[in-house]
């Protein structure tokens, strides 16, 4: 898929890359939470990380987010990217990801609407 960007570019080429579940789950605005679901429509990631800081100001919510990406994905591969690929990376053993989609909105739209606020 030519011109698709760079996170698709490395995901093709065998990178993995994961969202937070914070930005999947909304609690870090409306605008991250619409790009980390194309990221997951779309099998750019594939694993969603706690980013958790601490147990009360920014906790783990990863039950919250799997059940957004079983919403979003099917419920085997939505738990699959909070507990399945993350036991496999641990294990050395190959990550489960979707099929690349290349659709994308135009090149980098929602980087230039964060840095030109």
């Amino acid at each position: 898929c030519p011109g698709t960007g760079l996170l698709y570019d490395l995901v093709s080429r065998g990178a993995l890359s994961q969202i937070t579940a914070g930005s999947l789950t909304g609690h870090l605005g409306s605008a991250v939470a619409a790009s980390a679901r194309m990221f997951l429509e779309r099998g750019y990631a594939q694993f969603i990380a706690s980013d958790a800081h601490s147990c009360d100001q920014r906790g783990p919510l990863l039950a919250e987010a799997a059940g957004e990406a079983a919403r979003l994905l099917g419920e085997e591969q939505g738990r699959s990217l909070v507990t399945g690929n993350p036991y496999r990376a641990i294990l050395g053993g190959v990550v489960g990801s979707s099929p690349l989609d290349c659709k994308r909105p135009a090149r980098y739209t929602f980087w230039k609407r964060l840095l030109y606020r």
